[in-house]
């Protein structure tokens, strides 16, 4: 008889319906062959495994019988264990109460038999055999069907099936099926050698080319061919076989060594960190941009973008690509073009935007901020504090004496820096420093004590707008109470002066003074050298700073920024009245259009509610800090005003992210590589900052083999 041809391998027939059992274990009785007579075709091969291995004889098994009239007397014939025992393919069903042959109900094809294949199969098969009288000997029952023909191939069919069941690598399907795995799984073998050598020298940032970057890598050149083929060489040495093999073996257009593929695996790396990198964002929901623009070696106007968003409860911010501002000018790139290379695709709020000071960022009528401001109508600007801080002090250099002290210790400096033979008779002479540095006039910071830790803070990642208007407010309290001293602030730098110039045997003097002038400090009533330089340089000195610090930090126009800082207020008195309070944040938490939803009667008693809770932290000692705020605002009882301080604690505090990509940009894009496309740019830069993010091969290759067709298979 025919075997019946199954449309698939076997673990398609496991994922089918298991009717009325689950496991091999289940209850005996449950597992009855009575329920699959009229349904075998439907049975699963897990059901008919766990048939055919269901032990027949139980301990607690009641043996049946059946009643028979012999000489007028009725007799019971029961079945006895030896019946079991002899038959193996016996089975004994408790629904239709009568016994079967359990190979025949799973595996017959047919339920007719005979020379014509007309006569209906009946007993043991069909229907329940249920007269136990004449089971054994010649004309028995069970002897009759164990010598049957279709019993025999329903035999065979039951022993080749749980051969195949219990070991399915047996079946031509799955042979070809694993052969092809192999086969891919040796491809991604080969592949990984390669990832990884492009990984370790993206993350090292070290050169990929040299002279040449073509031909058969396993033929030794005296010609410099790069660190990315002598790094694979150097593997082969080191006894990867795998690799060594691959590279013999493969076609020349399935080496995958060639600067093409170079591209398109360092492309696949940038878009893994990428998504790695959304993930994030999409799970902290709000997140501020910061870019920067900068001139690269090869003179192409490179624009860094960096996200600021909080994660994990702890703050980060992600480089995330650099792009050529040039293209959208005189390339022709349209603008969608150019936002399609930097937008986010996934729907956070963006909450702030960090630039630098310059017009091209801030105009208010064609600046980057403003661009941006008319798509996202939430995000705040949020100036640079690191860099206000220096252009409030650079502003000192507006003061006339300041002025020309600084022009004549550039002059100096250049005197000695444009000759070697200077240089050389200095550097003998100080004998300790190796040269002089010559002097920036915005970067002030680096040689005034007040502000050199505080400028060291402000570049800090974790800081928040809250603190930052801390620090520059006890810079500005500093400097006013130098200010209020003058005299005895001024006398301590005037003895330490003199001190010097008589060191270096310099006479101290003044400017000549006339009766009548305008256009130069002319102070009178000077007793002596003291008064004239602490009038004339240090108190105008201290009035610049003082001035444009308060301008540029304290009488800020941005209201809905010092609004929201209140959430988080340090002064106790401020809270007295509560009303105002939550009047004006209720006001600034309008502009948030992600926040209309909320009902004002809500938000107003949630605020109230917060600030007596704030006021009771404040007043037991805690430290007044965001991440506080953060840790104590229940996103239950207190669910704007946990969006609120997230919002304000991912407002960026300076762009110095931005500062050190352009560092990154400088040992990546060097004279040896100023031609260096923007993809192959961005995604090195990438591999090289964000160290912290673990790179998976195996979904790198997965990514990589989804992109287009390629030579070798790589994935199902």
């Amino acid at each position: 008889m025919k075997r019946k041809e199954r449309s698939g391998p076997i673990d398609t027939f496991i994922k089918k319906k298991i009717n009325s059992v689950s496991t091999v274990s289940s209850i005996p009785n449950k597992l009855d062959i009575g329920n699959f007579i009229d349904k075998n075709n439907e049975m699963s091969d897990f059901t008919k495994y766990s048939i055919l291995k269901r032990c027949n004889v139980l301990k607690d098994f009641t043996y049946p019988f059946s009643l028979h009239f012999k000489q007028g007397k009725q007799e019971k014939r029961f079945l006895r264990p030896n019946h079991f025992e002899k038959y193996a393919w016996l089975e004994y069903s408790h629904v239709k109460s009568g016994l079967f042959c359990k190979y025949c109900v799973i595996f017959l094809v047919s339920k007719k038999c005979g020379r014509r294949n007309t006569e209906q199969l009946k007993n043991l098969v069909t229907e329940p055999l249920k007269n136990f009288a004449k089971l054994t000997g010649k004309y028995g029952y069970l002897d009759k069907h164990n010598n049957n023909l279709y019993h025999k191939n329903c035999n065979q069919f039951a022993i080749d099936f749980q051969k195949t069941y219990l070991n399915p690598e047996t079946i031509v399907v799955n042979i070809l099926d694993s052969q092809r795995m192999r086969l891919i799984k040796e491809n991604r073998e080969r592949l990984k050698p390669i990832l990884e050598t492009i990984i370790f020298l993206g993350r090292q940032n070290i050169a990929f080319r040299g002279h040449r970057d073509d031909g058969n890598l396993m033929t030794e050149s005296i010609v410099n061919e790069g660190n990315f083929r002598e790094m694979l060489r150097f593997r082969v040495r080191a006894g990867d076989t795998r690799l060594e093999d691959h590279l013999k073996t493969s076609s020349s257009k399935a080496t995958y060594i060639s600067y093409t593929i170079q591209n398109e695996l360092i492309e696949v790396c940038k878009k893994e960190i990428t998504f790695h990198i959304l993930k994030e964002i999409e799970q902290a929901k709000f997140y501020s941009i910061m870019f920067n623009e900068t001139t690269d070696i090869s003179k192409m106007s490179q624009m860094s973008l960096i996200v600021r968003y909080i994660y994990n409860e702890k703050v980060y911010e992600r480089f995330i690509a650099f792009i050529d501002c040039h293209q959208y000018l005189y390339k022709g790139q349209t603008e969608e073009e150019i936002e399609e290379e930097v937008t986010i695709e996934i729907e956070p709020k963006i909450t702030g935007i960090a630039t630098d000071g310059c017009t091209v960022m801030v105009s208010t009528t064609k600046g980057a901020v403003k661009k941006i401001q008319e798509t996202a109508k939430n995000a705040l600007y949020s100036p640079c504090n690191n860099h206000a801080l220096n252009l409030s002090l650079s502003k000192c250099s507006t003061v006339q004496s300041v002025r020309n002290c600084v022009g004549t210790m550039k002059e100096i400096i250049s005197f000695f820096n444009v000759s070697a033979k200077r240089h050389y008779i200095l550097k003998n002479t100080l004998k300790g420093h190796n040269h002089l540095i010559s002097i920036c006039e915005t970067r002030w910071v680096k040689r005034h004590d007040i502000t050199h830790h505080a400028s060291k803070i402000l570049q800090l990642r974790d800081q928040d707008i809250s603190s930052a208007f801390k620090i520059v407010e006890d810079i500005i309290s500093l400097l006013k109470e130098k200010r209020s001293n003058a005299t005895d602030v001024f006398n301590n730098i005037y003895k330490e002066s003199v001190c010097i110039m008589n060191l270096l045997e310099i006479e101290i003097k003044v400017p000549r003074i006339v009766g009548k002038q305008k256009n130069r400090p002319n102070p009178t009533n000077l007793s002596n050298f003291e008064d004239y330089y602490r009038t004339t340089v240090f108190i105008p000195l201290l009035d610049n700073v003082i001035d444009d610090l308060q301008h540029r930090f304290i009488n800020s126009n941005n209201l809905i920024l010092q609004s929201l800082m209140k959430l988080v207020s340090k002064n106790i008195s401020d809270f007295n009245n509560i009303n105002q309070l939550v009047n004006q944040i209720s006001e600034a938490v309008k502009h948030f259009s992600c926040f209309t939803n909320i009902c004002d009667s809500t938000l107003n008693s949630e605020l109230e509610l917060w600030f007596i809770k704030w006021k009771r932290l404040i007043s037991e000692g805690n430290g007044v800090s965001m991440m506080l705020a953060l840790n104590e605002c229940s996103s239950d009882i207190y669910p704007t005003v946990k969006q609120l301080l997230i919002t304000i604690y991912t407002l960026p505090v300076s762009v110095a992210s931005a500062e050190r990509s352009f560092s990154t940009l400088r040992r990546l894009k060097t004279w040896l590589r100023s031609r260096m496309g923007e993809e192959r740019l961005t995604g090195l830069a990438l591999l090289h900052i964000h160290r912290d993010i673990q790179l998976n091969v195996e979904d790198i290759i997965d990514r990589f083999a989804k992109e287009k067709k390629r030579c070798i298979d790589l994935i199902l």
